[in-house]
């Protein structure tokens, strides 16, 4: 009777300890799973700024849904009932780049798969599409997501043409990175050119809705090519490296990156602040960001082969990358706070334009939380607390 009265006090204790938080383990934002949308299967990324819906045949988003259920794309297949044209449906998505071909909602052809566990928390989940020499990588974090292409067969395009904050609105406006603004009403074409001091390096653009206090960026490597804007009514028309003359797309480099993400905001500093902490891959609840963020600094996702804290994969930082000795390591890594399986503690259409995804429900991202027999709620792992209790038990 003493060695039971003894084991419950220690299992009280460790419940204890988990309902206080300790040891404390942030749970990850990211959540990919299996869905379909407008009838086309899907992977569903939610996070905890917004809802994507990528069409693994064609390699673009159907919709974009933000935390209040309004979708910025509204993709629906062509013939779909009480849709009567293009701009009203199937042109729309992001980022539509192969014209026909690859990178738009409604496309066949592409293979999409991840290699991250479905529906587990995860502060990253990564899509890979590829088609004959089209190859690019899609990486999701709490507060924006990541494209990088590293092949194409051709010259190819940045998309968005959907609908801000679920309709466009005659008080809708884009904002450029050279401080100009106007309303989705005006077209405009030119070299964007970025005069802000955010996210040197990136030519960038965001849709502001004017009713909600909420805003869709778009991000992508200066250049010195032609870009573009248009209302094409019901749906905006803005492309990265798209003119008026034709429907010639102008670029070509590779690797090049494209970044997206709502902030609930309008104001322009607010959302270049937030454009530059995506480039930078600093942002909050972003820890191991992918390869092509340079920074070396903590929990800065650096670069493969950089020597920074939370470094990308095959680095010595802290935070290191799957296959890295470091502190929280990634997967099949010893370190603490080690990923899923580890042994850590805590362990289309003929016109270019874009789709978008129905009018899907409101991104709710639950993170993993343990419900203390206190009644409150912890981040902390619950394998910490099992190895916690495991371990007081043996001890005994």
């Amino acid at each position: 009777m003493k060695r039971k009265s003894k084991q419950k006090s220690l299992i009280n204790i460790s419940l204890a300890l988990i309902c206080l938080g300790w040891p404390h383990f942030a749970a990850g934002d990211v959540i990919i799973t299996e869905d379909t949308d407008e009838g086309i299967a899907c992977f569903k990324v939610v996070t905890d700024s917004a809802t994507y819906y990528f069409d693994k045949a064609g390699a673009g988003f159907t919709s974009l849904v933000d935390t209040e259920g309004n979708d910025w794309i509204d993709f629906h297949p062509e013939g779909t009932a009480g849709v009567p044209n293009g701009q009203s449906g199937w042109y729309r998505g992001i980022p539509n780049m192969g014209l026909n071909v690859f990178g738009h909602p409604g496309y066949t052809g592409v293979t999409s798969t991840t290699e991250d566990p479905l529906g587990v928390s995860l502060t990253k989940a990564t899509i890979q599409s590829t088609k004959d020499s089209w190859d690019v990588t899609w990486e999701f974090f709490p507060t924006h997501a990541k494209m990088t292409v590293h092949s194409v067969a051709e010259n190819y395009w940045f998309l968005y043409e959907g609908t801000p904050g679920g309709t466009v609105g005659g008080d809708d406006t884009c904002r450029r990175s050279s401080g100009e603004s106007n309303s989705l009403s005006d077209s405009w074409e030119g070299d964007l050119a970025n005069t802000s001091g955010f996210a040197a390096g990136l030519e960038w653009v965001f849709f502001a809705d004017g009713t909600l206090d909420r805003s869709l960026f778009l991000a992508h490597d200066d250049d010195d090519l032609v870009d573009r804007y248009y209302l094409m009514d019901p749906m905006t028309v803005f492309g990265f490296g798209r003119h008026s003359t034709n429907l010639n797309r102008l670029m070509s480099a590779t690797p090049a990156t494209l970044l997206i993400g709502l902030v609930g905001s309008r104001d322009f500093d607010t959302v270049a602040q937030a454009i530059d902490t995506a480039h930078a891959g600093t942002d909050a609840g972003v820890q191991d960001a992918g390869p092509g963020d340079a920074d070396a600094g903590t929990d800065a996702g650096a670069d493969a082969g950089d020597p920074g804290v939370d470094a990308g994969p095959g680095d010595p930082g802290v935070d290191a990358g799957p296959g890295d000795p470091g502190v929280d390591a990634g997967p099949g890594d010893q370190g603490v706070d080690a990923g899923p399986g580890d042994l850590g503690v805590d362990a289309g259409s003929s016109d270019a334009e874009p789709d978008a995804g129905d009018q899907g429900q409101a991104a709710d991202p639950d993170t993993d939380k343990i419900a203390g027999s206190c009644g409150c709620d912890t981040n902390a792992n619950a394998s910490s607390g099992v190895w916690f209790l495991a371990i007081s038990i043996l001890g005994c």
